[in-house]
């Protein structure tokens, strides 16, 4: 790893040409992932108290196709690359032994096996028990044969959402007692109070971060909230429709009428994810109307669940992954590897910038007068 005293001192041009709205993010362990429109940057909290930074150029879906821009589409784009550059940053976040010390890696190996066991907890929590419960109430009550999910979708849909609702929200709350994990939350809350300090339009600062809270728009946990509950209307209506208009569907056995549900269900996840993409995008735009802070509602209320109160060192860290993302060029090709001092307001620090990629206009600004301003079209 590259060793270099780079001071960011909250200004640096904006390299990847990424608007504010657009830059995205995410927690890992001992750190922060932020992503521009030309690649990634993952900042990690070093033992010596020093920040381990990593840009990896990523040129974008979006960017190789005119059709992925479209409404629905863009959405497809957008979802698959967060899971695929979001599963690399926490690999490489659990991964990097350089980091830290021995207990750091410590750290990390119970990063890596909290991640598997996540995984399969969800699978088992979210896909097996809440369409297993349902049933078993009903036979219990001795109403298997009359009261099922055949002949009443809406009713069981309902019940296995609600079930589902209970057990996310639980299951997020048991995971906060872990260290670790609780952390990651923190660095959560870091990464959404670096980007709403950059949407602000000046330069990023941690004292302009700490003002902002730790609730953001566009964060994968509101996206989260609010499929899961499309999902409830949507296989209840298709559950509907397959009693319906499948012939003979509700004498099927349980077995083969469950396993086609499931397999129509799987079919609509990505329509539905695409959806609530679609509906998050355009409410974070007018958060100003009262009708779409109304539909952000429920992933507000969990995200204070998956977001903790970060100090200014997490914030640190966050802000120094976004000018990490920004800084990369659409003609980067090589991951490169540096090792961050600090934030740095002294002019007189090693390698300050006096120019914003968040500052669109003096007035923006309450910095001192005489620092200098990108035009338009360098700035985000």
């Amino acid at each position: 790893m590259t060793e270099c005293d780079i001071q960011f001192d909250g200004t640096i041009p904006n390299a990847s040409g990424t608007a504010r709205g657009d830059v995205g993010g995410l927690a890992v362990f001992e750190g922060v992932m932020m992503r521009s429109r030309t690649g990634f940057a993952i900042a990690q909290r070093r033992a010596d108290g020093a920040i381990a930074l990593t840009q990896f150029p990523w040129r974008s879906l979006a960017e190789r196709s005119k059709a992925l821009r479209l409404p629905f589409f863009r959405g497809v784009a957008s979802l698959s690359e967060m899971m695929v550059v979001g599963t690399r940053a926490m690999q490489f976040s659990t991964a990097v032994g350089e980091v830290g010390d021995n207990q750091q890696q410590e750290k990390a190996s119970r990063g890596s096996f909290v991640i598997a066991l996540s995984l399969i907890a969800m699978v088992v929590f979210f896909v097996i028990i809440p369409d297993l419960v349902p049933h078993l109430v009903a036979k219990g009550v001795g109403a298997a044969e009359t009261f099922n999910e055949a002949e009443h979708p809406v009713i069981f849909n309902l019940a296995s959402g609600i079930l589902r609702i209970a057990i996310l929200l639980l299951y997020i709350a048991c995971l906060s007692f872990n260290g670790d994990i609780r952390r990651v939350f923190e660095y959560h809350g870091a990464e959404h109070k670096a980007v709403l300090a950059l949407e602000e339009g000046r330069d990023v600062t941690v004292a302009r971060a700490r003002r902002h809270d730790t609730l953001h728009p566009r964060c994968g946990t509101t996206f989260l909230a609010l499929l899961v509950l499309l999902c409830i209307p949507l296989f209840a209506l298709a559950d509907y429709c397959l009693a319906l208009y499948v012939s003979g569907f509700p004498d099927w056995s349980p077995l083969a009428r469950r396993g086609t549900q499931l397999l129509v269900h799987a079919a609509l996840m990505p329509v539905a994810a695409c959806a609530v993409f679609e509906i998050i995008k355009l409410s974070a735009a007018h958060m100003n109307i009262a009708f779409f802070r109304m539909l952000l509602a429920p992933g507000f209320l969990l995200q204070r669940l998956t977001t903790r109160r970060p100090d200014d060192k997490q914030l640190e860290v966050a802000i120094i992954a976004l000018f990490g993302a920004l800084a990369i060029s659409p003609y980067d090709r090589e991951i490169t590897n540096y090792v961050v001092r600090g934030l740095q307001d002294d002019e007189s620090a090693p390698g300050y910038i006096s120019r914003s990629p968040a500052r669109v206009s003096p007035r923006a600004s309450d910095e001192p007068a005489g620092t200098a301003i990108l035009p338009e079209s360098e700035a985000l």
